[in-house]
């Protein structure tokens, strides 16, 4: 049976540990010496609840190198998740927290390699038709 999380640890660390740093409930446990289920019951019992907090989660970058990266320097968000070590959701959501996204690329002509018997019916070259988009 491990110990209860210790009644000396006050509560301000819990919040900086858990909520502000984002550490895991089992690392804590572990730093604790205690059950992950009663570290969960404790932190339960002092309404800490990581979810509620989501607007403190603090990321390694800021906007303007998430701007220059992705828009101006055209990384893909895999790459920047691999910088920053985070995961493509991750990178996904701060994109989105942000508001930043790439412009859309307007294509006015597609090519297409029209097979060759269809070719032959509507009397046009099998390679390098161009199609106009509509806008």
């Amino acid at each position: 049976m491990f110990p209860i999380p210790p009644k000396t640890m006050p509560d301000t660390w819990y919040i900086e540990e858990y909520i502000k740093k984002g550490r895991s409930q089992e690392d804590i446990a572990t730093e604790l010496n205690c059950s992950i289920t009663r570290l969960r019951r404790h932190l339960y019992a002092q309404k800490l609840y990581r979810f509620n907090c989501k607007s403190t989660k603090q990321y390694p970058f800021t906007e303007s190198d998430l701007k220059r990266l992705y828009i101006d320097e055209k990384y893909t968000k895999r790459q920047i998740a691999d910088i920053y070590g985070y995961s493509q959701d991750q990178i996904n959501r701060a994109l989105k927290k942000y508001n930043l996204s790439r412009p859309k690329a307007a294509i006015s002509y597609m090519y297409y390699k029209i097979p060759e018997h269809l070719a032959t019916a509507l009397n046009v070259p099998s390679e390098g038709v161009s199609i106009r988009q509509p806008e």
